[in-house]
């Protein structure tokens, strides 16, 4: 059935069109865009303001359903707040599990005795807010059989403190120690209902697509939670062991080249201030490149992870020398976080059109790590006004669950840079944001049909009572903007 979608104005993926214009869907696809308001009285909805429903570039909508499913710690301070969050905390087959907590912000310093005072018996895992970190007491350890001796796996971390004794933090490739003894929220009987909340969560921010980092197992529930929405699929394996399958059903795949900067793991060219870490290096240059070199031409996207300045210098050189066979074999490059870099990197990023998979909302949660940690290397962080400059390719995503999926917010995060005074001036424009979140995510996670409201797009379209650019002009906030409706591909959501 044909749609008719009346709007005062609208941003069509490039550019922002302050004139009254109808929209035109014939099943899946826009079929016109007319730039003024008809009598017709075929079906029609009206709205003050449409946009291309935006993509979020990179969400683990596994991670993020299994968040619903446990203790949030987001915003706990004190051991007190984290005695009331865990205090009637339900159990998965008898394990507490969390997220959310984040080391710069507590007032304590985390440690198994805090968690064995709360549950002497019973095993608990939380893990941290960036997701690189686990906080575990000792009945965790001894389910897990971590001892003083147990040897960490390449790229992993067990961290002891100064007398030798394990402090129930693990890091980076060590998680996955714990991991194969705790319970699987993947086969509970609530993760298929927790997924539905998170996909209905995602519409009402305005979302109509979504580039996934899974992890190879979930892929499967992710499909069936909802097989409709329009989803690629970045699977967290190393290409070698998965491109020799007779099945190989992902878009693309996601390495890490370093932790982040909330567990001290972000691979930095200086060590963090006032010790002598430089952070996780998670997998070799060398072997980083072999699974590139196996991946190009087989794959769609191929993304590393990279948040220290060296680990996004040392991903964007790799790309760099291969970006030519790359386009040739139409394999998109993609640095994920692209979070701390100097501005040699980044025009090198601009000149091998390689694209920066970014999250400003993460400025918010990483303040304190930032001064803390870095100091005036702070400065180097979410470059985003340098790296338009450059010529890079922005593709906006939340990485949720570190942070809620929530678009608005930013977009506002990037209008925002630099105003608390530890970044740098590097904020750019409303156009320039809303570019990252539609048609530049297209371009990042090869959905050559959403990301514009033009003809013969994809009618994946979300319409607002409020003209965002209007907005912006009056000096509002727009946090707490929301969509009225929500259109994907021709089916109504919202």
């Amino acid at each position: 059935m044909m749609k008719v979608i009346k709007v005062n104005s609208f941003f069509d993926g490039t550019g922002y069109v302050k004139k009254p214009a109808e929209i035109v869907i014939d099943g899946a696809s826009i079929s016109s865009v007319r730039l003024s308001h008809s009598k017709r009285k075929t079906s029609s909805l009206n709205a003050r303001f449409a946009t291309p429903a935006f993509i979020d570039s990179h969400i683990h909508i596994a991670g993020y359903s299994k968040s619903i499913m446990t203790v949030n710690l987001t915003g706990v301070t004190t051991i007190e707040e984290l005695k009331r969050r865990l205090k009637n905390a339900p159990k998965v087959s008898g394990w507490v599990l969390g997220r959310g907590w984040e080391s710069s912000h507590l007032d304590f310093i985390p440690n198994k005795n805090i968690l064995d005072k709360i549950f002497p018996d019973t095993p608990c895992s939380l893990r941290s807010r960036c997701g690189h970190s686990l906080w575990i007491n000792s009945a965790a350890l001894n389910t897990a059989s971590i001892t003083a001796k147990t040897k960490p796996p390449n790229g992993g971390l067990i961290e002891q403190d100064e007398k030798g004794d394990l402090t129930g933090i693990l890091k980076e490739n060590a998680i996955t120690l714990v991991e194969r003894v705790a319970p699987s929220l993947s086969e509970s009987s609530t993760f298929s209902k927790a997924m539905k909340v998170a996909f209905k969560n995602l519409v009402s921010y305005g979302i109509g697509a979504i580039c996934v980092v899974a992890e190879p197992n979930d892929v499967e529930n992710i499909r069936k939670a909802n097989p409709k929405f329009p989803m690629r699929i970045l699977v967290e394996e190393k290409p070698s062991k998965i491109l020799s399958l007779d099945e190989f059903d992902f878009d693309g795949v996601k390495l890490y080249k370093d932790g982040a900067l909330g567990n001290s793991g972000a691979l930095m060219s200086r060590p963090y201030a006032g010790t002598k870490n430089f952070g996780i290096e998670v997998i070799s240059d060398s072997e980083l490149e072999k699974e590139l070199l196996t991946s190009l031409g087989r794959v769609k996207i191929f993304a590393v992870h990279a948040i220290g300045d060296l680990a996004v210098e040392t991903v964007v050189r790799l790309f760099a020398r291969h970006s030519e066979e790359a386009q040739k074999k139409k394999t998109i490059l993609r640095v994920e976080h692209f979070q701390t870099a100097s501005i040699i990197t980044i025009r090198r990023a601009g000149r091998f059109n390689i694209i920066a998979s970014v999250q400003p909302i993460q400025q918010y949660g990483d303040v304190e790590a930032a001064k803390q940690r870095l100091k005036t290397r702070a400065r180097l962080m979410y470059r985003l006004r340098s790296m338009l400059d450059a010529g890079v390719k922005l593709a906006f995503g939340t990485d949720a669950p570190v942070e809620p999926p929530d678009t608005w917010r930013n977009i506002q995060a990037a209008l925002d840079i630099g105003k608390e005074g530890v970044y740098a001036d590097e904020s750019i424009s409303l156009l320039e944001a809303m570019k990252g979140y539609t048609s530049s995510a297209a371009l990042a996670s090869n959905f050559p049909a959403l990301g514009r409201i033009k003809k013969g797009a994809s009618a994946t379209i979300a319409l607002y009572d409020e003209d965002p650019f209007e907005y912006v002009l009056k000096g509002k906030d727009l946090k707490e903007l929301r969509p009225v409706s929500v259109i994907v591909e021709g089916e109504t959501l919202l």
